[in-house]
């Protein structure tokens, strides 16, 4: 296929947002001025890969565009999403930071997944950002299709965050409430909760669930929106209304419509590619810092394999293993940005280590005792893919076909009290829902052992 080159007149004032999911592609294509921001034309491609990639190679020689005016937005139920509080810092410090606990978050090992971390609000010394993750090899394999047909993606986001930003833009979500945006295509559910523009809740589903998926989320938002859209992509009226109906249960406030342009994953890719967006905030393939994270984690595991194998009744040396991370640090060079994250991982296993010591005691479960309680808690669709233990807290998280399981048991065994989501529950195109639950133990050993079979 013939390239567009740099004999065609790049203007950096026109962008193509692209909607990767559904069986068509949607776009829009927006055009900045000094006026403002308008949009060109909205559009589907439709056909085999292949077809829809001629087809907008095609339009974008016809008006002339470059071959970076295209931003893309990721189909929201193959992307995980958490947001997470940071204190703030530079960009670059924000990226040290999360290259350093990333593999908490994500369900297998970080070097296959493609993450970005844009931030969406600082407010004081925390900012709120935005982790977004996809399976590398999926992503790698859209970013190629691109490529071989001269086309170069400036930014590739996920759905809810190219949502989220057009609703942002759109007017129809009132100021400082929570609002709810609900969208049916070609059989799925899309459901997100969004707060002063902050994803708060993101979850997707097959059709039929939708009305469940409704109910779930407000018992874990805690509160009920005040606006809530439904939006019927694909002309399946039957199933908007019965979202609806199912919304208007406990909103005043709902609106249903049809295809809305403005407020599409196609807009807010359009609108973001405006923006002068850093590689941190791209799903384009990049280095998330595995070298380098690795290095210095290949100590720290070790150290907490042998926490988790020893018990109460081998003692961990504590300066043994600071001399250890030292070590792996000088061999790094004395780079700042370097030398920061990594002072961040030493101060924070030595809170561990301490933690895990004073936790031996008889005031508290050991922590082979929480683990083995634990595990007889957790319900057999459920499998916990992390263990965070703290001085205070206890983070678990997990993949199950209904996250309220092990949630609904926590609270019943009086293991575990102060219990509370920490973040999104999403739910994934496998249909099995991504949490992560925090809790403080309770120190009632004695109704635990008595309810663990309720």
């Amino acid at each position: 296929m013939e390239g567009l080159g740099d004999s065609t007149l790049i203007t950096q004032m026109d962008a193509i947002g692209i909607d990767l999911s559904g069986p068509c592609w949607k776009a829009a294509h927006l055009k900045k001025s000094l006026l403002g921001i308008t949009p060109v034309k909205h559009f589907s491609l439709e056909g085999e890969i292949p077809e829809r990639l001629e087809a907008l190679h095609a339009y974008m020689k016809r008006h002339r565009l470059g071959p970076q005016s295209i931003a893309l937005a990721y189909p929201a139920r193959d992307c995980l999403v958490k947001v997470l509080s940071l204190p703030s810092a530079e960009r670059r410090a924000l990226s040290g930071m999360l290259g350093y606990e990333i593999e908490r978050h994500l369900p297998t090992e970080a070097q296959l997944w493609r993450w970005s971390h844009p931030v969406i609000k600082t407010e004081g010394a925390a900012s709120a950002v935005m982790l977004t993750a996809v399976k590398a090899d999926e992503a790698d394999a859209v970013a190629a299709s691109f490529e071989s047909a001269g086309l170069r993606p400036a930014l590739v986001i996920s759905g809810q965050g190219a949502l989220a930003k057009a609703a942002r833009c759109s007017g129809f979500l009132p100021a400082g409430a929570l609002s709810a945006i609900a969208t049916s295509r070609n059989g799925w559910f899309s459901l997100d909760f969004l707060k002063d523009g902050l994803l708060v809740y993101s979850s997707q589903s097959p059709l039929a669930m939708a009305c469940r998926e409704i109910g779930f989320a407000l018992s874990f938002v805690k509160e009920l929106p005040a606006a809530f859209i439904v939006i019927d992509e694909d002309g399946s009226e039957d199933a908007a209304e019965a979202i609806a109906d199912e919304a208007r249960g406990f909103c005043g406030a709902v609106k249903v419509f049809g295809p809305v342009p403005a407020l599409s994953r196609a807009f807010g890719a359009a609108l973001m590619a405006f923006e002068n967006r850093a590689d941190g905030e791209s799903l384009l393939a990049r280095d998330n810092g595995a070298a380098l994270r690795g290095k210095v984690l290949g100590a720290a595991a070790a150290v907490m394999l042998a926490v988790f194998c020893a018990g109460a009744f081998v003692t961990v040396n504590d300066a043994l293993t600071v001399r250890k991370i030292e070590r792996e640090i000088a061999l790094l060079g004395d780079g700042r940005i370097k030398a920061q994250a990594l002072a961040r991982e030493l101060d924070s296993i030595t809170t561990d280590l301490k933690a895990l010591d004073e936790m031996k005691g008889t005031s508290s479960p050991g922590f082979l005792d929480m683990l083995r309680r634990l595990t007889e808690l957790t319900p057999e669709d459920t499998y916990l893919t992390g263990l965070e233990y703290g001085r205070e807290t206890i983070s678990v998280d997990g993949v199950s076909s209904k996250a309220s399981g092990l949630f609904m048991k926590l609270s019943r065994s009086g293991l575990a009290e102060d219990i509370r989501y920490d973040g999104p529950v999403v739910r994934g195109q496998d249909g099995r829902e991504r949490f992560r639950i925090r809790f403080k133990p309770s120190g009632g050993q004695g109704n635990a052992d008595n309810r663990l079979g309720s």
